[in-house]
């Protein structure tokens, strides 16, 4: 589920947890790891250069 990265910040800080921000070279990845974070019940960050998207689609 995406939701705003400042709620999902505040909230971290608040309960006093840590956000990991992951680098995801290519959409694989990044569908690897939306479904680990949604498995364990967890809020991520996910870092995918632009050029990574267009290069896939190219």
């Amino acid at each position: 589920m995406y939701e705003s990265m400042k709620g999902m910040l505040a909230k971290a800080n608040e309960e006093g947890y840590a956000v990991m921000a992951i680098n995801a070279f290519n959409l694989e990845t990044a569908r690897g790891v939306i479904s680990a974070a949604e498995e364990m019940d967890a809020p991520i960050i996910i870092d995918l250069l632009q050029d990574h998207v267009k290069a896939y689609f190219d």
